[in-house]
């Protein structure tokens, strides 16, 4: 598993040629990824960490979401996820 970064895009859409170059060339690999149970405290350990705005959430070893930065901060700020936000589950219809 690797996941394409919001750098590793902008790195890419430099030049007109990049269109055509494989997703493999600009992502980053291996994944840092956290478990589902973990503590809210150990993601933002995470993010803050490795320098980056989201997580992959795994259990039992398959990629179940995604939490990012804003994710917490409406924890923190105890401000409700808009309607459709905040679940997203990879292999679901969107």
């Amino acid at each position: 598993m690797a996941v394409l970064s919001e750098r590793g895009q902008m790195d890419a859409a430099v030049t007109e040629a990049a269109v055509y170059r494989p997703v493999r060339d600009v992502m980053h690999a291996p994944v840092i990824t956290i478990g589902q149970d973990a503590p809210l405290h150990e993601v933002a350990e995470m993010l803050r960490l490795h320098g980056i705005k989201r997580l992959p959430v795994l259990h039992g070893g398959r990629m179940v979401g995604i939490v990012s930065r804003a994710n917490l901060l409406r924890v923190v700020e105890g401000i409700p996820e808009a309607p459709g936000r905040g679940t997203r589950r990879t292999g679901s219809p969107a």
